[in-house]
């Protein structure tokens, strides 16, 4: 809180000068990260390495390191024109609540009302010299309080204004190496981001499955109010903690929890469809935050990828470990990720510990009970029977209850291309094309109250949603273009996009008859935007087995006959 006596003896000269000697320092800082006047410029370096002809280990360690080099040069250029927006926000705020105190007082002594030195309102007592034969007329008790409420709500906006800039800068002072890649624009955008984010934090901090339809309302404004907010959305995801963003997730969208909070049934019907509502909004509006906040290179946002990672295995439902409400932390991640766009290296580390995790855990089964049924290669998100598993965790489509990460997962890459091309090119630690698209054997994760009375997920004989994601995961893997983005451009093909060519033909063919119908139109999409190499291959020209740009003729035969089955699907084909 900033006393009345602090704000009234306020001196401002050091801060103006802080507010100017960082002006010049980014002055200074830009010509270097970005040039001027012929001066050498980080910029210059960047542009010079990635044009270089590169060889042997310069083609990845020194190319590497020059242009992350160049990129910090510009991150400190990012944090200078930060801090200044602070310093010189805060120095302009303060000169206005020091000029506001001033005149709060200078008006309070024309009605006879005394503030004192430690910010005390009383009424004036005047000198008989000074009265003379006038009659004063005492100040009421109204006007004292309407003076002290006026004094305390400056020092209050006072005491905001030195919080802001005092957490703004711990912003960028919280990592020992290193700079932000993210700052602030505006001292009023600041201080929004600040306050929404340490409201959002609080109520992320309760009992998820207490938290009012209004409360959780309001949470999903909030993250709503900052779309692309780099900030904002690094202090969301750091002041919740990964385990927390996890555990609020898996909490929130357990609905018997919610339901029975109080001992029984609660809510009506009503309620209970705005609760879903509301839980497919979180999804969208938390996912996408935390996508924002993937792109940090900070100290604190690299520590909280790399738990997230390691929370994968673990339950982080509200259950204490029963059954009945275990989550996995990739059941939860995989459905946040299915929105926005999220950072490569971390959505390539959280899909191969995804993988590693579901080869690792899948095994037979045992239903319990006398009429238990034996269950082959079962996947560890369908291990429980029926009647110990949550229901849902994606609220949306009937055929995805979110049970499956690999549809959250697949869809994540999706929305990033060159993620999904290294994920799908990558054989270390493991083939995840081989896993993905041969031997990962999905189940019907759909929501139970769909299916019907006397039915189970077992009847449904709709398309898989995971097959679906992990389709359009692929076409963006092949060809570089995310498959929603109706604005994106084709590029030119790398060796990656060939290598995922390839490894799809292999792995694909190789299912034959059991070729996923929901992957059909997605091969056709990738062997039409391949259609030079395909064309090329299916010619009778094409008879040198030494061609580069050969196809294996009997993988493509099969896939294209797979793919055929599909009408549609054929017609695309039919147009390479």
């Amino acid at each position: 809180m900033v006393t009345f006596q602090e704000l009234n003896d306020l001196r401002l000269g050091k801060l103006q000068a802080a507010v100017t000697d960082w002006q010049a320092m980014i002055d200074k800082l830009v010509k270097v990260a970005d040039g001027g006047g012929g001066a050498v410029s980080a910029a210059d370096m960047d542009r010079k390495a990635k044009a270089a002809d590169w060889k042997g280990q310069n083609a990845t360690v020194t190319k590497d390191f020059v242009t992350v080099t160049a990129r910090e040069f510009g991150d400190v250029v990012t944090v200078a024109r930060s801090v200044h927006t602070i310093l010189s926000g805060a120095h302009s705020k303060l000169t206005e609540h020091k000029s506001d105190l001033a005149d709060a007082v200078s008006r309070a002594a024309k009605k006879n009302i005394y503030v004192n030195d430690k910010g005390m309102v009383n009424a004036a007592v005047p000198s008989p010299q000074a009265a003379g034969n006038a009659k004063i007329e005492p100040p009421t008790q109204a006007e004292i309080d309407a003076v002290a409420r006026e004094i305390s709500t400056i020092l209050t906006v006072a005491a905001e204004t030195d919080s802001t800039a005092a957490t703004a800068l711990r912003f960028h002072a919280k990592d020992k190496h290193g700079f932000e890649s993210n700052g602030f624009k505006s001292f009023d955008a600041a201080q929004k981001s600040i306050d929404d984010s340490d409201e959002l934090i609080a109520l992320g901090k309760l009992d998820p499955s207490k938290i009012t339809n209004e409360q959780l309302e309001r949470f999903n404004a909030l993250l709503k109010a900052h779309p692309n907010d780099p900030v904002f959305a690094e202090r969301v995801a750091l002041g919740l903690g990964p385990e927390g963003t996890l555990k609020f997730f898996a909490g929130a969208v357990d609905l018997d929890s919610w339901e029975n909070r109080d001992g029984g049934a609660t809510g009506t019907r009503e309620d209970r469809e705005k609760r879903m509502e509301l839980l497919g909004t979180l999804e969208k509006q938390l996912g996408t935050t935390l996508a924002t906040a993937s792109h940090s290179n900070s100290e604190g946002m690299e520590a909280w990828k790399e738990k997230a990672v390691a929370l994968g295995g673990e339950d982080v439902g509200n259950g204490k470990g029963t059954s009945q409400t275990r989550v996995y932390g990739f059941q939860a991640m995989s459905n946040l990720m299915r929105h926005g766009k999220y950072e490569g290296e971390f959505l390539n580390d959280y899909g191969n510990a995804l993988v590693k995790f579901e080869k690792e855990n899948t095994g037979d089964v045992k239903d319990p009970g006398p009429g238990g049924k034996h269950r082959e290669d079962v996947l560890p998100w369908d291990k429980l029977p029926s009647y110990a598993k949550i229901d849902q965790l994606h609220y949306g489509e009937n055929n995805d209850a979110g049970t499956d990460p690999m549809t959250g997962f697949m869809k994540a890459l999706a929305h990033n291309p060159d993620a999904a091309t290294d994920f799908f090119s990558s054989t270390d630690p493991q083939d995840n094309a081989q896993h993905v698209l041969k031997d990962r054997k999905p189940f019907n994760d759909v929501v139970p109250d769909s299916m019907g009375y006397g039915k189970s997920a077992s009847d449904y004989t709709g398309p898989n949603a995971s097959y679906e994601a992990t389709g359009n995961a692929l076409v963006a893997a092949a060809t570089g273009v995310d498959p929603d983005d109706r604005s994106a451009r084709p590029v030119e093909h790398t060796g990656q996009h060939r290598q995922v060519l390839d490894s799809s033909l292999k792995y694909l063919a190789e299912r034959g008859d059991d070729f996923p119908a929901e992957m059909r139109d997605d091969m056709a999409i990738v062997l039409t935007n391949h259609g030079d190499v395909v064309h090329h291959s299916a010619s009778a020209l094409a008879d040198d087995p030494k061609d580069a740009r050969l196809l294996d003729r009997d993988q493509l035969l099969e896939v294209s006959k797979q793919v055929s089955r599909d009408q549609n699907s054929y017609g695309m084909l039919t147009r390479v």
